[in-house]
């Protein structure tokens, strides 16, 4: 999704003719950290320094791009976030809107 949210832009804004004000990302998984065995490597994408792990791709993402509000929905814990409550997943993901989806909607997702 990194990688391609320049073209997502783009193809938004041709379509509605303005920049996205919102968006929910949908993942099977609660993004990887990195108290989590082989997390995510550091990368560079496009011209950006990504640092190791999921949350901290999506972290910097959303720094990135702050004018626009983010949501993260999850369908199932991964890792260390097999082990937390609702509210400590929550704590360990700060400045992130994070939420696990009901069972029925991450079905239809097909995640």
């Amino acid at each position: 999704m990194i990688e391609a949210w320049t073209a997502c832009v783009t193809h938004f804004r041709t379509k509605r003719g303005r920049e996205p004000k919102s968006a929910e990302i949908f993942l099977s998984h609660s993004p990887c950290t990195t108290n989590d065995l082989s997390p995510s490597v550091a990368e560079t994408i496009n011209g950006v320094l990504y640092p190791a792990s999921c949350r901290g791709k999506l972290t910097k993402f959303f720094q990135v791009n702050s004018t626009m509000k983010w949501k993260i929905w999850y369908a199932l814990r991964f890792g260390h976030a097999e082990g937390l409550t609702d509210e400590q997943l929550k704590a360990s993901f700060p400045n992130i809107a994070i939420q696990s989806m009901q069972r029925e909607v991450a079905d239809m997702a097909h995640l």
